[in-house]
């Protein structure tokens, strides 16, 4: 069966758009989280990026704190 076949009120054709619909909300809801997670990435860069050897300098202090025992 070819879709020029299918008139406006034939089943087949409201089981396709309803199938499509809840493809289209599944990738709506997928790509929201990815875009959460890209803005928090985007976020996490802009505050991390400008001040990068502080960063890596406090951050090896933190793991040189914790792998001596410092407290």
């Amino acid at each position: 069966m070819t879709t020029s076949s299918l008139s406006p009120n034939h089943p087949a054709l409201g089981e396709h758009l309803l199938s499509l619909g809840r493809h289209v909300s599944q990738c709506q809801a997928a790509q929201q989280r990815w875009v959460r997670t890209a803005r928090l990435a985007e976020r996490a860069h802009g505050l991390l990026a400008p001040r990068f050897m502080t960063t890596v300098a406090v951050g090896a202090l933190v793991l040189l704190a914790l792998c001596t025992g410092w407290s």
